[in-house]
Order: structure tokens, then sequence, then C-alpha cells
């Protein structure tokens, strides 16, 4: 006897095509095979390019882009620098972990990023999620929380259950989205002021800051705000910048758009420099120095290897199973924040920038 089918019918444009799917052989009591036709109609081609995005773009690239993918590139490494410290410093990490976090993203999204204007790498709301567990088992359990938070992801992506993402609402991600601009800027607030106390929450933060107001170092707050300010105005060249190559406008008037979407375009970068600049050039014994600097950052690059699945920490060693445990909760939400920080940022670019469709896998 032919083992149980389904038939599904589906029309598409006037045709009609009949799929099966086999069940169980009822008088021998065995499972056939299972067999969705589907999967026949699949092209791998496509399957592939929208795995590896590189394949599709690459092809089309144009020189003409170049330019301003090195000016964006470099904007971008220079704004990342200084993140990517603090970011360490707030997890309770030595800063070189966030140059390498903020460097070894990149070279992955190359290869299989679809979207522009994600951010790759560490962020601030994760770096205080895992600072608590980072002060008692050190820098172990930060390589394998983040190898586990990869892992889940990639299983997520692997078997196309992003369209679980779908039902985040729009008032869920606006939420979340604002709470994390607060939880950014308040986590910043020690640095501005130049108080040498880190705080692991939002009320913390500004805690400190209150109750250590005679620690407060002025060149530091002054630097900050003249810094702040200066993004600012910087920001407003924007509408000037659109206007560059405009027929209609007179020579030197695109000459001044086209300076103006450059100093725009890279202001980030112009704050780094002029302020690592500044810094250096006031150079000498951090004690006296007139702004809190990070200090010596470790040089090198680390070997690649497996995170330590049962490191030696302060002499006792711990197993697999007991990282996981010291984990806790924290091997779940991890990877759903970061999740939801990226739906975020792609949502709020895909309303911004007018996309058509965003796909979540």
């Amino acid at each position: 006897m032919e083992p149980a089918s389904v038939s599904i019918k589906m029309n598409k444009s006037g045709a009609s095509s009949t799929h099966y799917l086999y069940g169980i052989d009822n008088d021998k009591g065995k499972t056939s095979k299972i067999s969705y036709n589907f999967w026949k109609k699949i092209d791998m081609m496509d399957l592939v390019r929208r795995r590896i995005p590189i394949i599709q773009w690459l092809p089309r690239y144009k020189i003409s882009y170049y330019m301003k993918d090195t000016l964006a590139g470099f904007t971008v490494a220079l704004t990342e620098i200084p993140q990517g410290i603090a970011y360490a410093k707030v997890a309770g990490l030595d800063p070189v972990y966030g140059l390498y976090s903020g460097f070894m993203g990149c070279f992955m999204y190359f290869i299989f990023g679809s979207c522009k204007d994600l951010n790759i790498g560490p962020t601030s709301i994760l770096s205080l999620m895992i600072q608590s567990h980072v002060s008692n088992l050190g820098v172990d359990i930060a390589v394998l929380c983040t190898f586990t938070t990869g892992c889940i992801i990639f299983l997520l992506g692997l078997f196309n259950l992003g369209f679980l993402v779908e039902f985040f609402s729009y008032p869920v991600i606006a939420g979340f989205t604002s709470a994390g601009a607060l939880q950014i800027a308040s986590s910043q607030l020690n640095s501005l002021f130049g108080i040498q106390k880190n705080a692991s929450a939002f009320p913390d933060a500004w805690i400190i800051v209150f109750q250590n107001m005679d620690q407060i170092k002025w060149t530091d707050t002054t630097l900050g705000v003249i810094s702040i300010i200066f993004l600012m105005i910087l920001r407003e060249f924007r509408k000037i910048g659109s206007l560059k190559y405009n027929n209609n406008l007179s020579r030197s008037k695109n000459i001044l758009s086209i300076l103006a979407f450059l100093l725009y375009s890279s202001r980030n970068a112009l704050i780094v420099i002029i302020g690592t600049l500044l810094a250096y050039s006031l150079r000498g014994k951090d004690a006296n120095h007139p702004f809190e600097l990070t200090g010596t950052i470790s040089s090198g690059i680390p070997h690649i290897d497996l995170p330590p699945f049962s490191p030696v920490i302060n002499g006792t060693q711990y197993q697999f199973s007991e990282m996981i445990e010291q984990l806790g909760s924290t091997i779940i939400f991890t990877p759903l924040v970061a999740i939801l920080e990226t739906v975020a940022i792609a949502k709020a670019f895909c309303k911004l920038s007018n996309y058509a469709k965003i796909t979540f896998n």
C-alpha cells in the first residue's frame, strides 16, 4: 500500500502545481521517507547569494564608489577606536578587547552582511550585561558568552527563524531604542566628568555623578562639551552638503557644498583626531595630565583559538557546565538583546530611508 499523503495545490498566475507530503505507512506502522517537493524548486544559487551577499554586490561594485567608501571606512574606524575602548572598560575588560571585537566583526560582515546601516561590534547594553560576570570570573567568561551568543544567533538564521522577529511590535522597538539611547548616554557620564568610577545600571550612573561632584575634572568636562557642540554644528552641514553637484549652483558654491559634505561625513573622525593631538601635545606624567587618559593598551594580535571551555580561574578549574551555570539567564538574554538591537537599528533606518523590505534572516 502506498504511504499516506497530503496534496497541496497552489495557484499562481493561473497555473496549478501539486506538492506531496509523504507520511506514515499505516499497514506496516513504519515512517516512510518524508519528502516535500518544494525542495526541488529551490534555486540553490539564489540561496547561496542570500547567505553570502558579497557574491551579489561585488561584481556590480563601481570604482566610483571607492573614494566615498574609503572616507566612510576611515571615519567609522576612528569612531570605533574610542567607542570600543569605552565599551571594554564598561564590561570590565582590558581596553584592547574592545579593539579586537571592533575590527573582527567588520571582516565577517564584509562577507556575510547585507545592511550598510548596521553597527557590528560591542554595544553599551551588552557590555553592561556581561560586566558582573567578568568581575567574578575574568575575561574567559566574556569570551565564552560571546561564543555561545554567536552560535545561538547562527542557528536561528540557519533554520530561517528570523520570522520570529516580526512579533516584536513597533512600541517595543521604539521603547528599546529610547531606553538604549538613555543607557548609552548615562554610561558615558563618568568619562564626560572625569570621574574614575563605573556604573552597572542607569540610575547608578547618575548617583555616582552626584555623589562625586567634588572629583569632577573640569578640563575633561570642557573638552567633552566642546566636542558635543562641535558635532552638533557639523551635523547641520548635511543640509548644505546635500546640494553638491547641483547644476543650478555656481562653481564656488558647489565646492563649498562638497566641503560641507566632507566635514559632515568625517565629523566623528575629526573629533577623535583633534582630541588625540591635543592630549599628545599636553603629554606628560598621567598624574599631572589635564585629561583622564586611557593609558597603555596591550599590543599584538591574539592567536585564534576556541573559547576556554574548562578554564582555570584564581586557581580553580571550572568545567563547561559550571561556566554555563555561572552565566545563567545571560546566555539566553544576550542573543535576544543583540537581535533586538539589530532589529531596532534596521527598522529605524528602514523608516528613515524608505527601504522596501527587511529580511531578518
